[in-house]
Parts: C-alpha cells; sequence; structure tokens
C-alpha cells in the first residue's frame, strides 16, 4: 500500500512510467500466473495426439478449448478419445441428466469418470452432450450470431437487404433465447417492402427432458399490410431426441394475438400452439448445420382460420466462426385480415453470418 500511496502523490515527469510498471507489476502478480495455470486440461485424440489447454465449453458436437500456442479450437467431440481435467463442470446427457463434477479417463475405452460430492459415475463417451465451465461468468454463458445479406438485380433494379441477430444463454434449467430478423426490399416504380420479426423464448426445464414454455412474438410485415402482430403465450414441452448429431424438440399450448393493421380496429384472439423444432449437425464434410421449425396456430376466438410459420435454415462454417446461411421462410394464413392480401408469404434469404 505505501507503494501505491508514493506512485499517487508523486506526479512528476516520471509517473505515467511508475504506474505503468505497478500495472505490469499486478498482471505478473501470482493471481494472473493462477490463471494461466488453469490451462492443464488435458484431450487426447482417437489419433493419439493430445491438446493440453482450457476446456471452454461442449455443444452441438464440438468442444472448444483455449491454448496457449494455438489460440482457441474447436475440437469434434467423436474424434476424442478422453478427457482429464481437475476442474468441475457442468454436464449435460443425452437423456437431461445434468451432473456437476471433474472428469476423468475411465479404465473403459471411449468411457469417463465424473466426479462430484458423491461417488464417481462412469459414463459412455457420446452420451455427454453439453459441458460448461462452473466458474463461467454471465457474459460468457451467451453464445449466437450476427447475420447479413445483400442480393441485387440489375434487370429490374431489385435490392434486398437482411439482417439477422441470435443470442442464448443456457443454465442447467433454463434457457433464454432471443431472436431478430429483418428485411429490406426495394424496386423501381414498386412500393418498398420490410419485415421484421423479434422472437423471445423463456424455458424452464425439468427431469426427462421435459421444459415448460413462454414465447412472446413481435413481427411487421409490410407485404401483408401488418403493422404489429404482438403475442404471448405457455406452452408444454419435450426434448424427444437430443445427441452429438441432431435435436428433437416438441412443444403444445396456447398464446395471445393482437393484430394492427391500417385503418382498421385491432384483432384480439386467443389461439392453440403446437410447434416442432429439429436441427441436425456434421462437421466432418460439409460443416453443415440445418434447422427447421414448424409452428400451427389454430384459432380458437375465430374457429377456422389458422396460421403457420415454417423456416428451414442451411448454414455452412466455411472459416472459423464465420458461416454462409440459406434460409427459406413461409407465413401462411387461411383468413388475412386485410383484402387483397394473399394467404402465403414466402422468400429464401442468404446471409454471411458470425458466431460468437
Amino acid at each position: 500500500m505505501g507503494d501505491v500511496a508514493n506512485i499517487t502523490r508523486s506526479r512528476g515527469p516520471g509517473y505515467p512510467v511508475r504506474v505503468l510498471v505497478l500495472v505490469l507489476s499486478i498482471l505478473g502478480s501470482p493471481l494472473a500466473l493462477a490463471q494461466r495455470d488453469q490451462r492443464t486440461d488435458v484431450i487426447l485424440f482417437k489419433s493419439g495426439d493430445r491438446v493440453t489447454g482450457e476446456i471452454k465449453s461442449m455443444a452441438l458436437g464440438k468442444l472448444r478449448v483455449r491454448t496457449d500456442s494455438m489460440g482457441t479450437v474447436d475440437i469434434e467431440w467423436k474424434d476424442i478419445e478422453r478427457v482429464t481435467s481437475n476442474y468441475e463442470f457442468e454436464i449435460e446427457l443425452s437423456d437431461g441428466k445434468m451432473l456437476y463434477g471433474t472428469i476423468r479417463p475411465s479404465s473403459e475405452y471411449q468411457f469417463h469418470d465424473i466426479t462430484g460430492d458423491a461417488s464417481a459415475i462412469t459414463l459412455e463417451h457420446m452420451e455427454i452432450v453439453r459441458i460448461a465451465q462452473l466458474e463461467d461468468r454471465f457474459w460468457s454463458r451467451w453464445y449466437g450470431s450476427l447475420e447479413a445479406g445483400l442480393s441485387f438485380a440489375k434487370a429490374n433494379r431489385l435490392t434486398t437487404w437482411n439482417l439477422g441477430f441470435k443470442a442464448a444463454y443456457r443454465m442447467p434449467k433454463y434457457l433464454t433465447d432471443i431472436r431478430m430478423n429483418s428485411s429490406f426490399t426495394t424496386q423501381e416504380d414498386t412500393d418498398d417492402v420490410d419485415r421484421h420479426n423479434f422472437n423471445f423464448v423463456f424455458n424452464r426445464y425439468f427431469s426427462s427432458r421435459w421444459f415448460v414454455n413462454f414465447p412472446a412474438t413481435f413481427q411487421h410485415n409490410s407485404e401483408i399490410n401488418l403493422d404489429l402482430r404482438s403475442s404471448g403465450g405457455v406452452g408444454l414441452g419435450r426434448q424427444l431426441i437430443q445427441s452429438n448429431r441432431s435435436n428433437l424438440s416438441l412443444v403444445g399450448g396456447g398464446i395471445f394475438s393482437r393484430e394492427n393493421f391500417p385503418d382498421t380496429p385491432s384483432v384480439n384472439s386467443l389461439e392453440a400452439m403446437a410447434a416442432l423444432n429439429m436441427e441436425f449437425f456434421t462437421y466432418d464434410f460439409p460443416k453443415l448445420n440445418w434447422s427447421i421449425f414448424l409452428s400451427a396456430f389454430p384459432s380458437l376466438s375465430d374457429p377456422g382460420r389458422l396460421r403457420l410459420a415454417f423456416v428451414s435454415e442451411f448454414s455452412y462454417e466455411f472459416f472459423r466462426d464465420f458461416t454462409w446461411k440459406l434460409t427459406f421462410f413461409d407465413d401462411y394464413d387461411s383468413d388475412p385480415q386485410t383484402v387483397g392480401v394473399d394467404t402465403n408469404d414466402y422468400g429464401i434469404a442468404t446471409s454471411i453470418g458470425w458466431l460468437f
């Protein structure tokens, strides 16, 4: 404390140098060295090669490891023979069970011993579908992507911009998922078209892969004269498949919607909800992620009206954390609330994305 006080009182020509020396001494303290020593996790490949570093996470079949010499690397989980770490992790299994403990190689090939407060549990390698550091801070648990795309046709002067943002925060029993998508289309001698979607989902997980789903959606689409559709509700879902190759979940419930159209009164409606979400991923060749989301909203307050929303996304990781994406969407309304509007509004978009 005396050295800090002397530096603070003495603001002569050497003051910046002294501050720099103090900062460097702090960075070189045992606390900083202890942080570096955390990179002692050992990952052994089936080929016999090994990597030493700090395990950050594992999800969607990829283990992320921070190393001193190679930076942060992603390793396919299926290519790993064993993992050794002295630090505790949050470990999720394919059946939805959550475990907490250190990871050690088992005496059996392609098995791991998880040691926590209770006795050691032996797990088959591919039974583990997610790993997270227990000491991770709030911001380090977020993951998602930023996307942007542009298309132009000279013949009809058609220009389309696409923007997208996804972010998710996962805890053992909770998931917060935020998604925003916007597109802007301009063309000579026609009105501009813009679409905006904001989706918020909160899931509370229980045993046996059951979860309660709380969705909220805000939509604007000038193509169908929709100023704003606001909806929110609750549903019960189950993760039917959860592995290092694919995920499949179903949700059923109900929502309340309020629709605003130009020069007409607002429309309130109560709707049932059924949703299916599928995801497939492979990292051999090509590095592909394919997701399908289908939701149906049969109206309870206006019998006979049915809304469907379908989105299919293909993304290819052509460079580390950079993807090329092809998206197809189709929104169907059996009874549009404005005259002269088609029942279907569909389109295709491409974009370049950055994963974080």
